[in-house]
């Protein structure tokens, strides 16, 4: 976990940078980074991220957001069901679901009250960490953790697809920007954070089996 994990992707530089799709293809417009609409669209994009991977963006908005961001989708035709997960932010809250196509089609893993109007400047920064191995999420929200969060159903989405939709009236305009996908090794980010034991104690933090072990050493010169 020392080293800065590698950008898979970061934008938008142009407006060929995301693919806009659909009938309001359209409506979508680029300025110095920034990817904007009125009204309704979708913006996609495929992708290799691995197993483990982080998902940032910013979310800015006029009125009332209606807007959902897909991550580990297989970018299958609109409608058409799909193993997947969605981040949601509408003005009852911010959600995390899982889209299936075995069982339940939808579940609820992430739910939180935060309303449009708790952000000021109408702007919010997003980042989702995903462990597939593990079918582990992690939120954080204005760099601010939200918790971790394991994904119910038993098998997790293989896509390597991303996509922002936007659901808004025309009266709304949504905006995109900053958006990075990285590299993560979650290992080292949970060597960071675990136990150490004695802090005066020499220690060796080893991986085996996917857990840390920690060996005390003494009497070391």
């Amino acid at each position: 976990g020392i080293h800065p994990n590698r950008v898979i992707s970061s934008g938008p530089k142009s407006e060929g940078d995301l693919k806009a799709e659909g009938r309001n293809a359209e409506n979508w417009s680029y300025d110095e980074g920034v990817m904007s609409i009125e009204g309704q669209g979708r913006l996609s994009k495929k992708l290799e991220v691995g197993e483990q991977f982080i998902a940032r963006f910013t979310v800015g908005w006029t009125n009332h957001p209606a807007f959902q961001f897909y991550f580990a989708d297989p970018l299958l035709p609109e409608h058409q069901v799909a193993d997947r997960y969605y981040f949601q932010f509408t003005s009852s809250g911010i959600e995390i679901k899982r889209e299936s196509t075995k069982g339940r089609r939808f579940t609820s893993i992430v739910t939180l009250n935060r309303r449009p109007d708790q952000y000021p400047g109408r702007q919010l920064k997003v980042e989702i960490r995903l462990d597939r191995e593990s079918s582990l999420l992690y939120l954080f929200l204005n760099d601010e953790p939200e918790g971790r969060f394991k994904d119910p159903v038993p098998e997790p989405p293989v896509g390597d697809g991303i996509a922002f939709m936007s659901n808004g009236g025309n009266e709304s305009e949504l905006r995109i920007s900053e958006i990075e996908l990285l590299e993560w090794d979650h290992k080292g980010d949970r060597h960071r954070t675990e136990d150490r034991g004695d802090p005066k104690t020499d220690a060796l933090i080893e991986t085996r089996a996917r857990r840390a072990v920690t060996i005390f050493l003494t009497g070391v010169r």
